[in-house]
């Protein structure tokens, strides 16, 4: 077994992704970024992660990132969604790309202390089942209001005496907002097919909370009061995977993202993802990617 004491950086918990200073405006949990610098920028051009949920916004020209591990454009009037625990890279900023950036955690909201059905609003930003919203010029504007009071109401959180309650009742406002906006620019779907499309939800939530410990497609669908049989056949309906891939690929993901870290050991990485040791760690891999996992470290640092 690895020394835990030796063990690379990589398998740290990531509570916040950019330094508190590199925000315009901080509170615990919660942060305003407007028009970000190249040098607040610099920090998500290597692959990161974090507990936070964030709501790109880019108001001028183009970028190109990664979202675990897959492509993603962004251009003007653009707003990006990203959810907790995915892995991001900026990989390319178009000269002149202005980018916006509001990110928070769920327990921010809990911190609220507003209502569940309140909770509720945010509760597909956790998930970014819509990643990216195409939005018209007027309504990005709007946004790009209540962002900018955001951060002045952020700064005086501890001067003003209701600093707090201002921030919080701004934070609302925003949210409303997106939530009218999603249903404007997000495709509709019918009361069935809302149904199976929350039970995938629930399930892309076990799945990232349990997958280093738990693979049992039987198991998840036992937590989630459904049979494997029904459970599989709706992932496959709604995303083209068995629900078997959706926990492997899940497993993959944080293994590139484990493997990025030179530091970081192949033994190491088996028992991060609890495989009885590296050799079955390596078959499982290499069945999925056709490579080793050392072969794959080293095309990826070349």
């Amino acid at each position: 077994m690895p020394n835990s004491t030796k063990r690379s950086s990589i398998f740290k918990h990531a509570a916040l992704n950019m330094p508190e200073g590199a925000a315009d405006a901080y509170t615990n949990g919660f942060s305003v970024h407007t028009y970000m610098t190249e040098e607040q920028l610099a920090h998500y051009r290597r692959q990161s992660r974090s507990d936070f949920i964030a709501i790109v916004l880019v108001t001028e020209g183009e970028l190109i990132c990664k979202v675990n591990l897959r492509e993603c454009v962004a251009r003007k009037n653009n707003v990006v969604l990203l959810s907790p625990g995915q892995v991001k890279q900026l990989v390319h900023l178009e000269p002149g790309t202005r980018i916006s950036m509001l990110s928070f955690t769920p327990g921010f909201i809990t911190a609220m202390g507003f209502p569940k059905q309140f909770s509720e609003l945010v509760e597909y930003l956790s998930s970014a089942t819509d990643q990216l919203w195409e939005l018209e010029s007027g309504d990005m504007r709007t946004l790009m209001v209540l962002l900018r009071q955001l951060s002045a109401y952020t700064k005086q959180t501890s001067a003003h005496n209701y600093g707090k309650e201002l921030l919080y009742h701004q934070f609302s406002i925003f949210l409303y907002e997106m939530a009218g906006f999603r249903k404007k620019y997000t495709q509709r779907l019918t009361a069935v097919v809302s149904r199976k499309e929350n039970l995938l939800l629930r399930f892309s939530s076990l799945v990232k909370k349990h997958y280093k410990k738990q693979r049992s497609v039987l198991a998840y669908a036992r937590q989630l009061h459904v049979t494997a049989k029904y459970l599989s056949s709706t992932v496959k309906e709604l995303t083209g995977q068995t629900a078997g891939e959706m926990i492997d690929q899940q497993v993959l993901l944080e293994a590139r993202y484990c493997l990025h870290d030179p530091d970081a050991t192949i033994a190491e990485i088996a028992h991060h993802l609890n495989f009885p040791d590296p050799s079955v760690f390596g078959k499982f891999f290499k069945r999925h990617t056709g490579v080793t996992p050392m072969t794959y470290r080293r095309q990826q640092l070349m």
